[in-house]
């Protein structure tokens, strides 16, 4: 079969747009999204529509949506194709209403088709003998598909050509006697399907066997239930015997409560009679001392240190105001020494000019002496003493370097002598110029007489004993000094920032008491305070506090007596007690004699006291109400559960009697049962035998037809891969493994590189499809952009066997690459050019 003209009415992005193809090699060229993958899905839903094969309903493929025409208006298109036999055919289809039609092209006659469940025609499975997913896993190779062979169609295209292989006949697959048998066996069914016949037999017999049970347990359950119906009964009774002994008790320690809350009352009223007693004897008490209200606590405190302070303020002034006197007496002292010695004030200076006038005689004695001696010496006489030291300097110098030469390096330490020696030259005298000696007479005259007459003027003799008086001086001015210092700080400092004087508050508080004691006024008006007064003070002030501190703690008394009266009236108001209002009136007024008479009323509106259990005993003590009530509520609760427990046990009985069905009848259905579910089983087994005994044969079918389908894949691959591969193994689920040709041993095609693993699923599906087609209608095979993962060499050899195939099939090859294009061209094939919308030959 050919296909000889699309016509794309409108599909996807095309409208209106005719495709004419020929026999034998087709190449469409078009680059990138000029829609060549929409042609190969056109051929696909022209041949077998867009509804899932696998539904008994129409559920439709995504593509359907996917290639919706882009412009509105119709979702239709047609093909004509032309039978191995020479018959052309005109198939027309609706992609909007589902409907196709095929019809003879030069008679036009409408042909009839066999239809699926859903009334649609099977015209890709009729003309070709293919189901869509054979079609799309063998001749229809889509992009970047070849390598992809989902696992389903891979196994339904294995039992299919094994079924090929062993027959002859499709029909007559192990595949179908397996699915016959396992249709079977979900028929029977299982334990956990309770629908199906052995499921439902089960379930039934489980519920008789369940029936049997129960009928037996229930004539056997009855016959001790009255018994345990009469001990419930009994335990009743003893339970609601307590319960009533419980509840009485519970009476009798309300009532006690009532009674000793009433005696609260009383007493927070004669407490607080007492509180308000005391509290107007310390009021009358602490009269007298009321000016000390005014007195500030902290201050009050801190008198006896103020007093302190006092008392040591006027210590160190004394001291001071002492030594102060002291310091100025030495002062005195001091500066009448420093005039006795009759010096000026500038004693540095003096000792300055004496030092100057007494360096400058020593320095001209000095300098006649000297004149004098060169004068009485010979010209010349110097010269050679230095002449001398230059000579032995350069023999010593001679003779370290010579000895550090010949015997050691050590030696050159002799230099160290020449050095010296050249030192003493430079420093022996030079002959001095010839003297001026009379001048150097007469100045150091003139400086004898200026020493002379600065002596006689500050009465000395020498000038030893002037530098005595200047030193004596000099020690009297730095003891004055250190004096005037000393008197400096011991004289007041300048009056700074108003601070409190301890006198001051020491003596605020004192006045503030002295309105209180007479005889601390006394103290007060006679003079300084004294440390009686302070005593004085301190008593009547810790006098006035403890007053006070007792005030307080009576008022605080009175204030609690009160809240817990108001408390105890408010509590028993709450609990609804009629009388409750007359305590609280009396508590809110502060009424001791109305709360007395509110508490008379309510003990007299008090029912009588009952014993605690009716026996004579005293009431139980109210503390333990919590107790006596959770014990009267696990009472009730249980109670309760008695009579619950008897009235179910009452209609268990009845009911046990009432709806026991007929054992006899029910052991009957059990048997039967059992022999139905039996027979069920043993034919299950059966079954399931057959099936793996036949799955068995049909794994040796596969064994069988696997060498054939290698056969016709080895031969492709070795075009396409240029005689690299050869041998092909065909495993399980259509695996491939082959001889890799620099170990010789086999590996998974998985293994090999994406785009060789792509070569070798190219092979397989052109394999299988020759193989599937054998002897029926040859279909179109259709590749579309197959090679894109094929270097040049391979892309040359897979195009040179789609030429050899198209020989006996129509090949149309669908691509984007140019050279694939000349390629083909070369040999001999058709080009369609879409971007130029021509059909050519080429």
């Amino acid at each position: 079969m050919r296909l000889d003209e699309l016509r794309l009415i409108a599909f996807g992005r095309f409208r209106d747009r005719v495709l004419r193809l020929g026999p034998g090699l087709n190449v469409v060229y078009g680059p990138n999204e000029a829609g060549k993958s929409t042609l190969v899905h056109f051929i696909q839903a022209m041949l077998y529509g867009f509804a899932r094969p696998d539904l008994k309903v129409r559920r439709l493929l995504p593509e359907h949506a996917r290639y919706r025409p882009w412009a509105a208006g119709g979702y239709r298109g047609a093909l004509v194709l032309t039978l191995d036999g020479g018959r052309q055919l005109r198939v027309e289809r609706d992609f909007a209403r589902h409907q196709a039609r095929v019809y003879d092209n030069v008679t036009g006659e409408a042909l009839p088709f066999p239809t699926d469940t859903r009334g649609e025609p099977l015209i890709g499975e009729t003309l070709l003998g293919l189901s869509r997913a054979e079609f799309t896993s063998t001749v229809c190779i889509g992009q970047l598909q070849t390598a992809r062979i989902d696992p389903a169609d891979a196994e339904a295209l294995a039992a299919r050509m094994a079924a090929l292989q062993a027959t002859g006949r499709e029909d007559e697959s192990a595949a179908r006697a397996l699915a016959h048998l396992e249709a079977r066996e979900r028929e029977i069914g299982s334990e956990r399907a309770r629908k199906s016949p052995l499921g439902a037999a089960l379930a039934e017999l489980e519920a008789v066997r369940a029936e049997v049970d129960r009928v037996r347990r229930a004539r056997t359950e009855n016959l001790g239930r009255e018994a345990e119906l009469r001990r419930l009964q009994a335990d009743l009774a003893k339970v609601q015997a307590e319960e009533a002994r419980v509840g009485a008790a519970i009476a009798a320690a309300r009532a006690r409560a009532l009674e000793e809350r009433l005696g609260r009352l009383l007493a927070a009223a004669g407490q607080a009679e007492a509180a308000a007693a005391e509290a107007a004897r310390l009021r009358e008490e602490l009269a007298p001392l009321a000016p000390l209200a005014q007195v500030d606590p902290g201050e009050a405190e801190r008198v006896p240190a103020y007093f302190e302070a006092y008392v040591a303020a006027r210590a160190r002034e004394a001291e001071v105001a002492a030594t102060l006197r002291r310091q100025t007496e030495e002062v005195a002292r001091l500066e009448g020494e420093l005039r006795n010695l009759g010096l000026p004030d500038d004693a540095a200076g003096l000792e300055a000019r004496l030092d100057g006038l007494q360096a400058d005689v020593d320095r001209l004695q000095a300098q006649v002496a000297a004149r004098e001696a060169a004068a009485a010496a010979r010209p010349g006489a110097a010269a050679p003493s230095r002449a001398l030291f230059w000579i032995l300097a350069a023999v010593t110098a001679v003779a370290a370097v010579v000895l550090a030469l010949r015997f050691s390096p050590w030696a050159l330490a002799l230099l160290l002598v020449p050095a010296a020696l050249a030192w003493l030259a430079l420093r022996a005298p030079s002959p001095p110029p010839a003297p001026d000696l009379p001048g150097l007479r007469d100045e150091l005259e003139t400086r004898r007489r200026e020493l002379q007459d600065l002596l006689r003027q500050h009465g000395c003799a020498s000038a030893g004993e002037l530098k005595g008086r200047l030193r004596q001086a000099a020690a009297l001015r730095a003891q004055l000094d250190a004096a005037r210092a000393a008197l400096d700080r011991l004289r007041p400092a300048p009056a700074g920032p108003v601070t409190p004087d301890p006198l001051d508050r020491l003596l605020a508080p004192l006045r503030i008491a002295a309105e209180c004691s007479p005889a601390l006024a006394g103290a007060v008006r006679a003079g300084p305070p004294t440390r009686a007064a302070v005593d004085a003070f301190v008593r009547l002030w810790t006098a006035y506090r403890e007053a006070d501190r007792r005030l307080a703690d009576a008022e605080s008394a009175l204030e609690r007596a009160w809240e817990r009266a108001e408390a105890e009236a408010a509590d028993l108001a709450a609990a609804g007690h009629e009388w409750a209002a007359a305590l609280a009136g009396a508590c809110s007024a502060r009424d001791p004699a109305r709360l007395r008479e509110a508490v008379a009323a309510a003990r007299a509106a008090l029912p009588p006291a009952a014993p605690g259990d009716g026996g004579g005993e005293p009431a139980p003590d109210p503390r333990a109400l919590p107790d006596l009530e959770a014990r009267r509520a696990a009472l009730q609760e249980r109670v309760r559960s008695l009579t619950a427990s008897l009235s179910e046990l009452q209609g268990m009985i009845r009911k046990a009697y009432e709806d026991l069905p007929d054992l006899a009848e029910l052991e009957r259905r059990q048997e039967e049962l059992a022999g139905q579910v039996e027979s069920l089983e043993r034919h299950r087994r059966a079954v399931a035998r057959a099936r793996d005994i036949l799955s068995e044969v049909a794994g040796r079918m596969h064994r069988d037809f696997a060498p054939r389908l290698a056969a016709r894949v080895g031969p492709i691959i070795e075009v396409v891969t240029g005689g690299r591969y050869r041998d092909v193994r065909v495993g399980e689920g259509l695996a491939l493994t082959t001889e890799v040709p620099e170990t010789g041993e086999l590996r998974p095609a998985g293994d090999l590189s994406s785009g060789t693993l792509d070569q070798f699923y190219f092979a397989l599906r052109l394999g299988a499809a020759l193989e599937l087609t054998a002897g029926g209608e040859t279909p179109p095979v259709i590749c579309d952009d197959s090679l894109v993962q094929y270097d040049d060499d391979r892309a040359a050899g897979a195009i040179r066997y789609l030429a050899d195939l198209a020989r006996g099939h129509q090949v149309v090859l669908l691509t984007c690459h140019r050279a694939h294009v000349e390629v083909a061209r070369d040999l001999g094939a058709q080009v369609v050019d879409m971007t130029e919308g021509a059909h050519r030959a080429g």
